[in-house]
């Protein structure tokens, strides 16, 4: 029978950085080569566009850059940057 203690319970709302790390289970080694195997065919992908597309796009989605910066930049128009990142977009498409 149980000794009449009473132990209180402590509700959470939600799990606190840290605090409950040696419960969960992760596969670190799974998702390091899933992350390579998605560069990988990034690199593929970008290996296709023309060098002026290609740096266009790496400015807009790696370095966060706005059009109006990139054309600023690679002295173009905000248009003709404009004209290039849907292109991109579609080639960028993992299938």
């Amino acid at each position: 029978m149980a000794s009449g203690k009473v132990y209180p319970i402590d509700y959470k709302e939600s799990m606190e950085e840290g605090v409950y790390s040696d419960c969960t289970s992760q596969n670190e080694g799974y998702n390091s080569l899933i992350n390579k195997q998605m560069e990988l065919a990034a690199d593929s992908y970008l290996a296709h566009l023309a060098q002026r597309c290609r740096q266009i796009f790496l400015m807009n989605r790696g370095q966060l850059l706005a059009n109006e910066e990139i054309a600023n930049e690679l002295w173009i128009s905000k248009r003709t940057v404009e004209n290039q990142i849907p292109t991109h977009l579609d080639i960028y498409v993992f299938h």
